[in-house]
């Protein structure tokens, strides 16, 4: 019998499938658990290593905190254990100085190793951090901020004036003053100088009004010309200086120039007289206790900053531009200041010197009378540099910031002459002489004889004007000064002269020394040698000094005194005594002989020092040197003293020999056999 069986689709999964299926699922979970793990052991590592880097990160910048040298310097190797969040961490850092270029070590820079470790401590549970620091000192902010601006920002705006002045009146002090009080500075400005009530010098307009007060005991000027394309009237054109620390004024009235304008300025800024010598370059001859301290007051120099036109304004507004040489343009002003290099410190220090001819140009942005060169050219003139620079290098005790007398090196000069008639009063003929000029800035020349000269000098300063000369043998001088022109102009000075006579004097010296040297001297009397030459009515007395060879030092005298009229005098100087020199002589003993032998030695009855040689103070002229023999040895025909080289015999006991007091050395003394001839 045939069975069939017939099978239908069936459905389900198989027992195998499904045991392959959890033998996968098995295996992907537990791949996922231990991923999980390793997961949470690098997080645990991850924040480990964090905080270690955080703990090296922290020491580092201890090594950066230094606010002294010293502690700078004590930066040494060392570890400590820190208790973190995640693990006790060790700390372990070496301290390397760094080397110069040369070789040579660096105190002011190290190298800082910072490691951190963990537990267990492998190569995996640490971390470094490799550092350099240097030594900046935190003071020098300060100064760095302060110092000219090359680039970057400055930690603070500086204070170019440094407190040299401010405008109108000090504290305390008045703020007018009545017309015409002070002195007229002469200058075109129509101000005055006066002094307050405390020192301080004082700018005054012409009704007396304070404009300005300057604390440094000096004021610096800056003068020149200002120049434009275009119209002072039409763009308002002022010259003014930085922070408002200064006072400019127009000194002439609008001229044309070419094609534009020109128009003459200074501007008045505070010096600094602390560092100079008193009476020096407008500095006061005699500053009192006040101003004294005022001064110190004063930063160094005084004022530094920037002087330029302002209102640029034609056209709308920034329309203009200013040029510099060499057709520099991009600044509106010029500089001005004193850089002192003190090793690796910088600063800037007031200019402290006043300056001429430091002339402006003033053009268009665009256009035809834009271009620098072009309106240099076209105007004749030649604007300055836009930075003037005075440098000072070392400290300020090694390079004192002092007030210079005026630059003028900018100056094309020109000259006029000065026509000048001397008229000599008393009725006296000049027979010689010399005619002097003296002008505020540059220099002059005089030439002429008699009563006639002419002298060329600058144009647009006064100046002073000094004759010296003779009217046979008297004296004649005479001063005066002429004004501010840039025209020939005529000048007269008044000539006195003094009549005078010679006095020959005597110097009479006293005493045992010698003196050299002699000089005279008297009020109201000129001397050359032991001649003095003194007005013919004059009365008085003269002084002689000279140098003494021996004691004292010097010695003087002073004459009766001398009548008018009188041609001689007579001086007799103070003693002077001669020193009396130390010198020696050698003692020496023949064959069984002993210089013990010798006694008593004396000079000029003096008595001289053994057993050494012997040594004896040289009294004045000739003297006698004795010498006595004390010991007659095997008889008294037997022995013999040689004093040089002249031999004696022992008796009599005491010999002696003439010998001169400026000797240098005294004969030698010998003791010998009688039958023995001296050496």
């Amino acid at each position: 019998m045939n069975y069939l069986t017939r099978y239908g689709k069936q459905k389900g999964i198989g027992l195998i499938e499904v045991l392959i299926a959890t033998v996968v699922v098995a295996v992907g979970l537990l791949a996922v658990a231990s991923l999980q793990g390793d997961f949470m052991s690098g997080s645990g590592t991850s924040k480990t290593s964090a905080e270690a880097i955080k703990w090296a990160e922290v020491k580092t910048e201890e090594f950066r905190n230094n606010s002294t040298l010293a502690g700078f310097t004590a930066k040494a190797n060392g570890t400590d254990t820190v208790a973190g969040s995640n693990a006790t961490f060790t700390r372990t850092w070496t301290v390397t100085a760094l080397t110069n270029a040369d070789g040579s070590t660096d105190p002011t820079r190290k190298k800082i190793v910072v490691g951190v470790t963990w537990p267990p401590a492998t190569a995996a549970e640490s971390v470094n951090i490799t550092s350099q620091i240097a030594w900046l000192n935190p003071g020098n902010s300060a100064q760095y901020a302060t110092a000219v601006q090359t680039a970057g920002v400055a930690a603070r705006a500086p204070d170019p004036n440094q407190n040299s002045s401010m405008p109108g009146a000090a504290p305390g002090q008045p703020s007018s003053y009545t017309a015409g009080t002070g002195t007229d500075l002469a200058d075109g400005s129509n101000l005055r100088t006066h002094t307050d009530g405390v020192g301080n010098i004082v700018l005054l307009n012409a009704g007396g009004t304070v404009l300005n007060t300057f604390f440094g005991g000096k004021i610096n000027t800056f003068k020149g010309t200002a120049y434009t394309v275009n119209s002072f009237a039409t763009n308002t054109l002022i010259v003014s200086v930085s922070e408002n620390a200064g006072y400019c004024v127009f000194t002439s009235a609008v001229a044309a120039h070419g094609a534009g304008e020109k128009r003459d300025y200074i501007c008045y800024t505070g010096g600094n007289c602390k560092d100079s010598t008193a009476g020096s370059n407008g500095c006061p001859a005699s500053p009192t206790a006040a101003q004294l301290a005022a001064y110190n007051k004063v930063g160094p120099g005084g004022w530094y900053g920037n002087i330029g036109p302002l209102k640029l304004d034609v056209a709308g507004g920034d329309q203009e531009k200013v040029c510099f040489i060499p057709h520099v343009t991009g600044f509106a002003a010029r500089g001005y200041s004193t850089v002192r290099t003190n090793g690796s410190v910088i600063t800037s220090e007031g200019i402290n010197r006043s300056f001429a001819c430091h002339d402006f140009l003033v053009v268009d942005q665009t256009g035809a009378t834009s271009d620098c060169a072009t309106v240099i050219a076209s105007f004749g003139m030649s604007p300055e540099p836009q930075k003037i620079t005075r440098t000072l290098t070392g400290t300020s005790a090694a390079a004192p910031n002092t007030v210079l007398n005026e630059d003028t090196s900018y100056c094309a000069v020109t000259t006029h002459a000065v026509t000048v008639t001397l008229t000599v009063t008393g009725g006296y003929t000049l027979t010689s002489g010399t005619l002097s000029v003296s002008p505020a800035s540059g220099s002059g020349s005089c030439t002429g004889s008699g009563t006639s000269y002419s002298c060329t000098v600058p144009d647009s300063v006064a100046g002073s004007l000094n004759f010296t000369g003779l009217a046979g043998a008297n004296s004649c001088t005479g001063t005066g000064s002429y004004v501010a022109s840039s025209s020939a102009q005529s000048a007269a000075l008044t000539i006195a002269c003094t009549v005078s006579r010679d006095i020959t004097v005597t110097v009479t010296p006293d005493g045992t020394g010698t003196v050299t040297g002699t000089t005279v001297t008297g009020t109201g009397a000129t001397c050359v040698g032991l001649t003095c030459t003194v007005a013919d009515t004059w009365s008085g007395t003269l002084a002689a000094t000279g140098t003494c060879s021996g004691t004292p030092a010097s010695v003087s005298g002073t004459s009766a005194t001398i009548a008018s009229g009188a041609a001689t005098a007579g001086i007799t100087l103070a003693t002077c005594t001669a020193s009396n020199p130390t010198v020696t002589g050698t003692l020496s003993a023949g064959t069984a002989r002993s210089t013990s032998d010798i006694g008593a030695i004396s000079l000029g009855g003096v008595g001289c020092t053994k057993p050494s040689g012997y040594s004896c103070t040289v009294p004045a002229g000739l003297q006698t040197l004795s010498v006595t023999f004390t010991n007659g040895g095997t008889g008294a025909s037997d022995n013999a003293m040689c004093i040089g080289s002249t031999k004696h015999t022992v008796s009599p006991a005491t010999q002696s020999v003439t010998v001169v007091s400026e000797a240098t050395a005294l004969p030698a003394i010998t003791v010998i056999k009688g039958s023995v001839a001296c050496p």
